[in-house]
């Protein structure tokens, strides 16, 4: 099953045919041929997976074919940079005030809630202590000075090192 950790791009990167959730941009990625989509609950998911094995026993998913198509979605550049605005966007947002945290955390439902609000509350208290016990402006801080044109071009190597690694490695299997 996918989970929002996009697991299932990289399930079908290998060509295995993927069942998930519409969730963690799985839907966004994936064409509709690589991918039977459940409701999360036990039966939908019985269905999805029953299906998905109906269409591999068929012979009507190519894992060869499923991995090449897969291999041609992701431009990591893109990734990169639609992560870094996500990041911009959080960095830029107003803080949440405790009192609503905890009030998203209990609408979770009667037993999550009260479970993930414990859990918020210990966290909180944990980081007061480590902040009591070691103050912040005690704390030495390294001052980073990135130059984005040579992080841009190391990442750009080692992604051509990746690919001609991984071209290797599926030669080898192939021959």
């Amino acid at each position: 099953m996918g989970q929002r950790d996009q697991g299932g791009e990289g399930r079908s990167c290998t060509g295995l045919y993927v069942v998930s959730t519409r969730v963690g941009g799985v839907p966004e990625i994936l064409p509709e041929d690589m991918i039977s989509f459940a409701n999360p609950d036990e039966d939908d998911v019985f269905r999805a997976i029953s299906e998905a094995i109906h269409i591999v026993s068929q012979g009507k998913h190519d894992p060869l074919e499923a991995h090449e198509r897969v291999k041609s979605f992701y431009d990591w550049m893109e990734v990169a940079e639609r992560t870094e605005a996500v990041y911009n966007t959080v960095i830029r947002s107003d803080p949440i005030d405790f009192g609503t945290r905890m009030q998203r955390t209990m609408d979770l439902g009667p037993f999550a809630g009260v479970i993930y609000t414990t859990i918020l509350i210990v966290d909180c208290l944990f980081f007061l202590l480590l902040e009591w016990w070691m103050p912040r402006e005690d704390m030495d801080f390294v001052q980073a000075h990135w130059k984005t044109e040579v992080f841009s071009e190391l990442a750009r190597k080692a992604s051509r090192a990746h690919r001609a690694l991984t071209r290797e490695k599926i030669s080898r299997i192939d021959a």
